[in-house]
Protein backbone atom coordinates (compact mmCIF):
# COMPACT_ATOMS: atom_id res chain seq x y z
CA UNK A 1 0.00 0.00 0.00
CA UNK A 2 2.98 2.54 0.67
CA UNK A 3 4.56 1.79 -2.66
CA UNK A 4 1.15 2.76 -4.36
CA UNK A 5 0.70 5.81 -2.08
CA UNK A 6 4.53 7.02 -3.10
CA UNK A 7 3.33 6.10 -6.70
CA UNK A 8 0.14 8.44 -6.75
CA UNK A 9 2.29 10.96 -4.83
CA UNK A 10 4.81 10.64 -7.61
CA UNK A 11 2.02 10.60 -10.72
CA UNK A 12 -0.22 14.06 -8.65
CA UNK A 13 3.34 15.63 -8.66
CA UNK A 14 4.53 14.80 -12.78
CA UNK A 15 0.82 15.67 -13.99
CA UNK A 16 1.18 18.83 -11.55
CA UNK A 17 3.76 20.10 -13.06
CA UNK A 18 3.28 19.46 -16.48
CA UNK A 19 -0.08 21.31 -16.01
CA UNK A 20 1.79 24.75 -14.71
CA UNK A 21 4.98 24.32 -17.13
CA UNK A 22 4.67 25.23 -20.48
CA UNK A 23 7.27 24.14 -22.85
CA UNK A 24 7.41 25.09 -26.28
CA UNK A 25 8.93 23.18 -28.89
CA UNK A 26 10.99 24.90 -32.10
CA UNK A 27 11.89 23.14 -34.97
CA UNK A 28 14.72 24.39 -37.37
CA UNK A 29 13.78 22.87 -40.57
CA UNK A 30 15.76 22.61 -43.69
CA UNK A 31 14.05 20.24 -45.94
CA UNK A 32 11.70 17.52 -44.72
CA UNK A 33 13.38 14.64 -46.38
CA UNK A 34 15.18 11.54 -45.04
CA UNK A 35 17.90 10.85 -46.26
CA UNK A 36 18.24 7.03 -45.70
CA UNK A 37 14.58 7.13 -47.54
CA UNK A 38 13.02 5.02 -44.37
CA UNK A 39 10.40 7.48 -44.09
CA UNK A 40 8.55 9.47 -47.02
CA UNK A 41 8.53 13.04 -47.16
CA UNK A 42 4.70 13.56 -46.05
CA UNK A 43 4.95 11.32 -42.77
CA UNK A 44 8.33 13.84 -41.74
CA UNK A 45 6.39 16.78 -42.29
CA UNK A 46 3.01 15.74 -40.46
CA UNK A 47 5.40 14.30 -37.17
CA UNK A 48 7.27 18.23 -37.60
CA UNK A 49 3.52 19.49 -37.05
CA UNK A 50 2.37 17.22 -34.50
CA UNK A 51 5.33 17.69 -32.17
CA UNK A 52 6.33 21.22 -31.96
CA UNK A 53 4.37 24.66 -31.89
CA UNK A 54 7.26 26.60 -33.86
CA UNK A 55 9.22 25.58 -37.06
CA UNK A 56 11.52 28.02 -37.97
CA UNK A 57 11.81 27.21 -41.74
CA UNK A 58 14.85 27.80 -43.29
CA UNK A 59 15.33 30.27 -46.12
CA UNK A 60 18.39 30.61 -47.44
CA UNK A 61 18.59 32.02 -51.02
CA UNK A 62 20.28 35.24 -52.34
CA UNK A 63 16.82 36.99 -52.91
CA UNK A 64 15.30 35.62 -49.83
CA UNK A 65 13.37 38.70 -48.95
CA UNK A 66 11.34 38.44 -51.77
CA UNK A 67 8.72 35.43 -52.33
CA UNK A 68 9.72 32.98 -55.31
CA UNK A 69 6.61 31.36 -56.33
CA UNK A 70 8.74 28.59 -58.10
CA UNK A 71 10.98 27.51 -55.11
CA UNK A 72 12.05 25.02 -52.69
CA UNK A 73 10.43 27.10 -49.69
CA UNK A 74 7.37 27.85 -51.77
CA UNK A 75 7.12 23.51 -51.56
CA UNK A 76 8.03 23.83 -48.08
CA UNK A 77 5.39 26.05 -47.22
CA UNK A 78 2.82 24.18 -49.80
CA UNK A 79 4.03 20.62 -48.17
CA UNK A 80 3.10 22.13 -44.19
CA UNK A 81 -0.11 23.60 -44.74
CA UNK A 82 -1.29 20.16 -46.81
CA UNK A 83 0.40 18.05 -44.07
CA UNK A 84 -1.69 20.27 -41.16
CA UNK A 85 -4.84 20.45 -42.63
CA UNK A 86 -4.68 16.81 -43.05
CA UNK A 87 -4.20 16.30 -39.54
CA UNK A 88 -6.66 18.97 -38.74
CA UNK A 89 -4.15 21.47 -36.73
CA UNK A 90 -2.42 25.09 -37.75
CA UNK A 91 0.99 25.51 -37.09
CA UNK A 92 3.14 28.67 -36.46
CA UNK A 93 5.84 29.05 -38.73
CA UNK A 94 9.44 31.56 -38.10
CA UNK A 95 11.17 32.62 -41.41
CA UNK A 96 14.89 32.44 -41.06
CA UNK A 97 17.03 34.35 -43.37
CA UNK A 98 20.51 34.05 -43.57
CA UNK A 99 22.99 36.76 -43.33
CA UNK A 100 26.33 34.58 -42.69
CA UNK A 101 28.49 35.87 -44.77
CA UNK A 102 31.51 33.01 -43.79
CA UNK A 103 29.14 30.33 -45.29
CA UNK A 104 28.93 28.56 -48.91
CA UNK A 105 24.99 28.93 -48.28
CA UNK A 106 23.41 31.71 -50.41
CA UNK A 107 22.39 35.30 -47.84
CA UNK A 108 20.78 38.70 -47.94
CA UNK A 109 23.08 40.71 -46.54
CA UNK A 110 23.47 43.29 -48.85
CA UNK A 111 19.59 43.24 -49.33
CA UNK A 112 19.66 43.73 -45.17
CA UNK A 113 22.36 46.26 -44.50
CA UNK A 114 20.87 48.05 -47.03
CA UNK A 115 16.95 48.11 -46.38
CA UNK A 116 16.94 46.59 -42.80
CA UNK A 117 15.32 43.55 -41.27
CA UNK A 118 12.16 44.59 -41.00
CA UNK A 119 11.93 45.40 -45.05
CA UNK A 120 12.90 42.19 -45.29
CA UNK A 121 10.25 40.23 -43.88
CA UNK A 122 7.63 42.89 -44.88
CA UNK A 123 8.50 42.26 -48.32
CA UNK A 124 8.50 38.74 -47.78
CA UNK A 125 5.46 38.70 -46.37
CA UNK A 126 4.01 40.83 -49.34
CA UNK A 127 4.72 38.39 -52.02
CA UNK A 128 3.03 35.53 -49.46
CA UNK A 129 0.26 36.80 -48.91
CA UNK A 130 -0.24 37.02 -52.73
CA UNK A 131 0.44 33.72 -53.08
CA UNK A 132 -1.84 30.94 -53.91
CA UNK A 133 -0.82 28.02 -51.36
CA UNK A 134 -3.11 25.13 -50.51
CA UNK A 135 -4.80 25.45 -47.25
CA UNK A 136 -2.41 28.38 -46.90
CA UNK A 137 -4.92 29.10 -44.08
CA UNK A 138 -3.01 26.25 -41.64
CA UNK A 139 -0.03 28.27 -41.73
CA UNK A 140 0.66 31.37 -38.65
CA UNK A 141 3.35 33.22 -39.58
CA UNK A 142 4.75 34.85 -37.03
CA UNK A 143 7.83 36.24 -37.55
CA UNK A 144 10.96 35.92 -38.64
CA UNK A 145 14.95 35.44 -37.38
CA UNK A 146 18.27 35.66 -38.86
CA UNK A 147 21.35 33.75 -38.81
CA UNK A 148 23.50 34.26 -37.72
CA UNK A 149 22.77 37.02 -35.23
CA UNK A 150 26.47 38.51 -34.51
CA UNK A 151 26.60 38.83 -38.22
CA UNK A 152 23.09 40.18 -38.25
CA UNK A 153 24.26 43.02 -35.73
CA UNK A 154 27.04 44.11 -37.78
CA UNK A 155 24.75 44.21 -40.84
CA UNK A 156 22.18 46.19 -39.25
CA UNK A 157 23.94 47.93 -35.90
CA UNK A 158 20.45 50.44 -35.79
CA UNK A 159 17.94 48.17 -35.95
CA UNK A 160 16.52 45.96 -32.58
Amino acid sequence: MKNIKHLLFILFGFFFFSACTELERQHYVSRFEDEAEVWADDIITKQAINNTEEIFLVNYHSNAQEFNVDGAFHNKLRALAVQADVIHLDQDIVILFSVNQGSSDPNIWDYVSDNGFKAAFENWMEGYEGADIEHKERLNIVGYQFYKYSEARLAVPYED
